[in-house]
């Protein structure tokens, strides 16, 4: 019976086990003894999770499954469970250093195949702070940057060392040849600037100037040591048996021989003198380094036919220079070299003294030439010398301006005295100074006027005739002057002379009149068509027919004359038709020569600014230029420009007129403050061209107020001449010069002009 009932039982239990067992937790117990430390269960995130005494924190199984290497890294083991596995502590003790550096490493750079090897060996790791030795070649993907000096060897001893620049299939390169004791270039070397203290070429080329000296200073350089250049002997730079042009300025130091005559078409500049073959020598008048320093002890010490070379400067005179000898007094620049006379303070000085006189017999003539002569009177103009008196002798007055202030004549010819005046500009410059004639030719004198100008500021003051001899006017202008005066003369001859308003002639007392190509007319127009008809007189003289052409290609007189016309200079042939043109025309003995009117014109700086204003709001005020202002009367009204910051540039532009030429800029300024100023310049830019680049015709020029005292300033430099050229536009440009924020005004600006009219 007991068999039976062990089938059953395990019958009946055998169903129950296909089942899986479903229980929150399970606990295993020691013994029959459970006391709750160790369990496995399934926490709320569905993973299996086992804790023991020793894990007193659970832990996933998916932690276990993670195959952590290090067991102390398991939460709740600790590392000293296992102690085949290393921990901080362990592992410090077993890697020392000895153990470390015989670990295996590839082979390195170098062939190490250690650890340490590797970080040992000194070419792989360098120190920064020990001199190194490199051996291969460095490439730096960036500007490498050296605080010190770079020095090149060839391993450590003289040689050739190169820097190169990859540039394809040959590289450029900069050799250093000790061998040779030189630098050498394979390819060109450009520099906009460089000193040398010797340079060796085996082949040079210059595009500028060749200058034997440092910027600024006197020419010095020489040339030497050639066996000849383009054939010329080293001994002889130019053929001594052929003409030769020479266009730069010469120093002569030692004594230099003519065995003929000198021609020259401008002015010599000797500052020693010239010792010909019996010839006469020149005598330099300077400021400073001069043989004189002032014209009358010059003209003591000359002899006949010396030269009296005066430089740049004013050279005022209490008295007449007297020219009793055949020399000429020359001027090196017509506008720099001023010979003015004392203000005459109480009265009109003796009628016979002057700046200059022509005193005595001179058969072979005394000469003035290339300077600017004034007489001066007080404020007012009513006491002043003569400029130029001639009371004997021939004379000569060439290129010069001789200008007065009123109460006197400004040229007194009288007695036998035989003077010609070429290219000559006589001015009354005082506005509305005493009346007086600006020529009075007297006695038996002779006056020869040509190419030059007789002008006033006021309307006032003419020429007067009163001579037995003749008087002859060729080419000369006559602008806002009174008519001449003719008291009595022998023969006037005027031709191609021009006056700007009738009558030209306020008396006709003269034997005899040849007026030639000549108007006086009420105004003379550019582009007009001006005629004197043959029922037009002068004096009851009948003329002839005369029109004057002026376009910009030519410009001429064409003349008709009638029946009788006296011709005059040489021809006494009547013509149906005459024309006079410039110099360089070709026409022959019909030339005018052209006449050269200098003329300024001035722009109010406020008024012509093209500029605009520029509002800083970070500064609070403007930047640029921008009118400032003075008051009067409580009335403000603007005067200048002002500008507050340095290298601010503002364009004035010059209008445009063919056959203009521009020869001179001025400014007008201040300063605000000390050290600061402006620079100018003149520009000029194509306009039919595709770009909005400046060309320079005036170098820039800067001027600097050392004081800052608010004195104005009148700054004026020349440039050499610019023909003003269709479809370009000119400009004076000007920048500000700031070191002190309170500014800089500026005024107005001017260029002169050289118009040629023919």
């Amino acid at each position: 019976m007991k068999p039976k009932i062990v089938i059953v039982f395990f019958c009946l239990l055998f169903p129950a086990l296909i089942f899986a067992i479903k229980t929150p937790q399970v606990e295993f117990g020691a013994n029959g003894s459970y006391d709750g430390l160790v369990k496995i269960f399934r926490d709320d995130a569905g993973r299996l999770i086992f804790m023991d005494e020793s894990l007193t924190s659970p832990i996933a199984l998916n932690q276990i499954g993670a195959g952590n290497r290090a067991h102390g890294s398991l939460s709740g083991l600790g590392n000293d469970d296992h102690r085949q596995y290393l921990n901080g502590s362990r592992h410090g003790a077993v890697h020392a250093r000895s153990f470390n550096n015989h670990l295996p490493a590839g082979p390195d750079a170098a062939g190490n195949t250690t650890i340490g090897e590797h970080l040992q060996d000194e070419d792989i790791h360098l120190s920064r702070s020990l001199s190194e030795t490199i051996s291969g070649a460095w490439r730096f993907d960036v500007q490498p940057e050296f605080m010190a000096n770079i020095k090149f060897s060839q391993h450590g001893q003289p040689g050739k060392m190169d820097i190169s620049f990859e540039n394809g299939a040959t590289d450029a390169r900069l050799r250093w040849d000790n061998a040779t004791n030189r630098f050498e270039f394979n390819k060109t070397l450009y520099a906009p600037q460089a000193s040398l203290d010797a340079l060796i070429a085996s082949r040079a080329r210059f595009s500028g100037d060749v200058l034997g000296n440092l910027e600024g200073a006197p020419h010095t350089g020489r040339i030497a040591n050639f066996a000849s250049i383009e054939g010329i002997a080293s001994e002889n730079l130019l053929d001594k048996s052929a003409d030769e042009e020479v266009s730069g300025s010469w120093r002569f130091c030692k004594d230099v021989r003519f065995q003929g005559d000198i021609a020259t078409s401008g002015t010599i500049r000797a500052l020693n003198g010239f010792i010909g073959l019996g010839k006469a020598k020149t005598i330099a008048v300077a400021k400073s380094g001069g043989d004189y320093d002032n014209i009358p002890d010059a003209v003591a010490a000359s002899s006949a036919g010396d030269v009296i070379l005066v430089f740049p400067g004013t050279y005022t005179v209490s008295s007449s220079i007297n020219i009793n000898k055949n020399i000429t007094v020359a001027g090196v620049d017509r506008r720099a070299c001023i010979i003015e006379r004392e203000h005459a303070t109480s009265a009109e000085v003796a009628y016979d003294d002057g700046v200059f006189l022509f005193s005595a017999g001179l058969p072979d003539g005394a000469r003035l030439a290339n300077l600017t002569i004034k007489n001066t009177g007080n404020s007012t103009g009513t006491y002043a010398t003569p400029a130029v008196i001639a009371t004997d002798g021939n004379n000569h007055i060439q290129n010069c301006y001789i200008g007065g202030n009123g109460g006197s004549d400004i040229l007194r010819f009288l007695g036998s005295s035989v003077v010609s005046c070429d290219t000559v500009t006589v001015e009354q410059y005082k506005y509305l100074s005493n009346a007086s004639p600006i020529i009075r030719v007297l006695g038996s004198a002779f006056l020869t006027f040509e190419h030059g100008e007789v002008l006033t500021r006021s309307a006032r003051g003419g020429t007067q005739l009163n001579t037995t001899n003749d008087a002859a006017f060729r080419w000369t202008d006559f602008r806002n002057t009174e008519g001449i005066d003719i008291v009595k003369c022998d023969t006037l001859t005027l031709f191609g002379c021009r006056k700007d308003a009738a009558p030209f002639l306020i008396s006709n007392n003269y034997t005899a009149l040849n007026v030639n190509s000549c108007d006086y007319m009420d105004a003379f127009v550019n582009y007009g068509n001006l005629s004197l008809n043959s029922d037009s007189d002068i004096g009851g003289k009948k003329l002839f027919k005369m029109h004057w052409y002026d376009n910009p290609d030519n410009y001429y007189f064409k003349i008709d004359p009638i029946d009788g016309l006296y011709w005059g200079e040489g021809d006494n042939e009547n013509y149906d038709t005459r024309l006079f043109r410039s110099p360089n025309s070709g026409v022959g003995t019909n030339s005018v020569y052209s006449s050269h009117a200098l003329l300024w014109k001035d722009w109010a700086a406020v008024a012509a600014c093209g500029t605009a204003l520029v509002w800083d709001g970070n500064r609070g005020r403007n930047v640029g230029w921008s009118p400032g202002y003075g008051d009067e009367a409580g009335c403000f009204f603007y005067i200048y420009l002002l500008s507050d910051d340095d290298g601010q540039k503002a364009y004035f532009p010059i209008p445009y007129e063919a056959g203009t030429i521009l020869m001179r800029l001025r400014v007008k300024w201040c300063a605000n403050a000390q050290n600061n100023g402006i620079k100018v310049r003149l520009v000029k830019r194509d306009e039919t061209a595709y770009n909005d680049s400046w060309m320079v015709v005036g170098a820039q020029q800067s001027y600097i107020d050392s004081a800052g005292d608010l004195n104005i300033n009148i700054n004026t430099y020349d440039f050499a001449d610019e023909t003003m050229q269709a479809n370009y536009s000119y400009s004076i440009e000007v920048e500000s010069i700031v070191d002190n924020p309170v500014g800089v005004r500026l005024y107005s600006l001017g260029i002169e002009t050289s118009k040629r009219v023919y």
